[in-house]
Formats: structure tokens, sequence, C-alpha cells
């Protein structure tokens, strides 16, 4: 018998080692949002037909891609927080303010960033 090979590659092309996947109520809005304000690309949107939700999106953001689902009787939404690096953040962060986001704390430089 011989050994089964496979071709694979283990990370997916334009993947990461990790990729965040949020589950949301309104993806819809959620991705009308990083189109405005970060300029993401979205690729293959999923329809469940039977009730109009998401089922899966990935959207590009930068160099990283994020996968997103509507939540729905099997997957309540989860508060998630992520870091997002920009070139231009008070640029982005008024983007963000005339989308409809709501300031938590505005930009300011950290040991971090």
């Amino acid at each position: 018998m011989q050994p089964v090979t496979n071709n694979v590659n283990p990370i997916p092309k334009g993947y990461g080692t990790v990729t965040p996947y949020l589950v949301v109520d309104g993806v819809p809005k959620l991705i009308d949002f990083l189109k405005r304000v970060f300029d993401a690309e979205e690729r293959g949107r999923m329809i469940n037909e039977k009730n109009g939700l998401v089922r899966h999106v990935e959207v590009r953001l930068g160099g990283s891609m994020v996968m997103i689902s509507d939540s729905n009787l099997g997957y309540n939404p989860v508060s998630s927080h992520l870091y997002v690096y920009v070139e231009n953040v008070d640029q982005v962060y008024k983007r963000a303010l005339e989308a409809g986001a709501v300031s938590q704390l505005e930009p300011t430089t950290q040991f971090f960033g």
C-alpha cells in the first residue's frame, strides 16, 4: 500500500495562522461598516435560504482575513475584541465615527502603538 500524499497547504493562501471568526447580529451592517471605514473587501457571502441570514462570509482587512456569520439559534453573538493596525489612525477614526461608531476612547499614543 502506498502512503497517502497530501499536497494541500496547511495554511490557505491569503490567510494567517490565526483567523478570527465573528458571530454577530446584523452581518450586512457590519460589512458595510468595515468597507466604509477600512476599505475591506468582501469575499464569498453565503446566505441561509430559509431565514435570509448570513451563514458565512469572509472579509479581507488589509493583509488579514476575518470570517463572519450571523447569530442564529445554534450560535449566539459572541463578544470579541480585535486590534486593527492602520497607517493613518486619525483618518480611520474619523471615518469610523462618520459611519456610526461610538467612541470608547480617542486615539492616543500608547506603549504598544
